[in-house]
């Protein structure tokens, strides 16, 4: 459906419809590092797991609204159909919700003592929100199980970088705001190549205003730079 124009139509009014990833990479261009940098991967990383690639000052984008989906790249044969329709996609095993799964799921009074204790025994009642704290559990099997996902997606990640070779690889979203799984996904990188360091991986400037700073980037460029 073409949304844009019926609410247009609807509400009397200019309507834009951006991907969220796509415009936050609007504002990292706008009032980011792609004021400086022309090649730039962006990497977000929460409910879901989003990328934009800026290619010589411009956003790619192949207009079947698809564009550098890395969430969507397949990681494994017969793995969990995801919300795009196809089965075993990145997203369905290293987004924040199949994280908190798998901590679900590796629970347990004989393997993981610590985050059992730490649950209450009832490890159904494991989040997305209870992340941050069991993070700075010292439970080595569950960390064995998390530092798979982690790696699995510095993988991907690394693949991406091999071949676009960009100046910058920029982080942002809600699972790198959590300080355990930030940097062992900055160490999974570096143990991928010793040159994706924290001078070349940066976390974005913008992080903290991912809230409304891409739809004002977006307005911002259809306003002045578009005519």
């Amino acid at each position: 459906m073409q949304v844009a124009s019926l609410l247009a139509q609807a509400l009397e009014c200019t309507i834009l419809l951006e991907n969220n990833v796509k415009a936050f990479a609007r504002a990292e261009l706008t009032y980011g590092l792609g004021r400086t940098q022309e090649n730039l991967l962006l990497l977000k990383w929460g409910p879901g797991v989003g990328s934009a690639i800026i290619a010589q000052g411009h956003i790619y984008d192949s207009g079947k609204y698809r564009s550098a989906e890395i969430g969507h790249v397949r990681v494994e044969k017969n793995g969990r159909l995801c919300r795009c329709g196809r089965y075993g996609c990145l997203e369905t095993r290293v987004a924040s919700h199949p994280i908190a799964r798998h901590l679900r799921q590796v629970c347990s009074p004989e393997k993981t003592p610590l985050l059992w204790a730490a649950v209450d025994g009832h490890p159904e009642k494991i989040t997305v929100h209870d992340l941050e704290a069991l993070a700075a559990l010292d439970e080595p099997a569950m960390w064995e199980a998390l530092d798979a996902d982690i790696e699995l997606l510095a993988d991907v990640v690394g693949g991406m970088l091999t071949m676009l070779t960009p100046d910058h690889l920029i982080l942002y979203g809600d699972m790198f705001k959590l300080p355990h799984f930030r940097e062992k996904f900055l160490a999974a990188c570096k143990r991928y190549d010793p040159a994706y360091d924290e001078d070349y991986v940066r976390i974005s400037e913008l992080d903290q205003r991912i809230a409304y700073i891409g739809p004002l980037a977006v307005v911002t460029n259809e306003l002045f730079y578009q005519g």
